[in-house]
């Protein structure tokens, strides 16, 4: 699975495409909700606190669904201020938690269960890409070199993406806020 770098730029990318848009959502607090959102499905890590309770949530579980995507894009869509609509909040946030589902999804899995229950609460299937884009994170070593392979593997794909997303906007956005 990628790790948070990943996903906090494929958020970079979902705010930047949202910035772009018509009317184009710029303000701090909505890009700071689209990149809580590009994260929001490995909330279950927290479950890892948990244990010493007896509370056992596992990685990959119903956080990692469209529905929890769109449940969790909520609540951020009706908090965010700054101009943008709550419903359109909600998509820009809803494409953020699916761009995070999208990566894991073409992430190497090693772990069972192997794959997302994307379509849960409807059906309890693990589904995994045929194709595998990132080699995954080893959390067990964090400073290992496979992790220093996925954080370039991961920048290879979202940084071209931010920057044709980008492409003119820096300059104007510098003059925007008067520098």
């Amino acid at each position: 699975m990628p790790s948070p770098v990943g996903h906090t730029l494929a958020g970079c990318c979902v705010a930047a495409a949202a910035a772009r848009g018509a009317g184009g959502a710029r303000s701090g607090a909505f890009i700071a909700a689209i990149l809580v959102a590009a994260n929001l499905p490995d909330v279950d890590f927290l479950g890892i606190l948990l244990r010493p309770l007896g509370i056992a949530l596992a990685h990959q579980g119903p956080t990692h669904s469209i529905a929890f995507a769109a449940a969790g894009a909520l609540p951020l869509a009706l908090a965010v201020r700054g101009g943008v609509r709550p419903l359109r909040a909600w998509g820009w946030l809803f494409a953020a938690g699916a761009a995070h589902l999208l990566l894991d999804y073409v992430s190497f899995d090693d772990s069972p269960p192997i794959g997302l229950p994307l379509l849960w609460p409807l059906s309890g299937a693990y589904l995994h890409a045929p194709v595998t884009l990132f080699p995954g994170t080893d959390r067990d070593h964090p400073l290992s070199a496979a992790n220093a392979l996925q954080l370039l593997v991961e920048l290879a794909w979202t940084l071209p993406a931010l920057g044709l997303l980008l492409r003119g906007r820096l300059p104007a956005l510098a003059r925007r806020d008067g520098r």
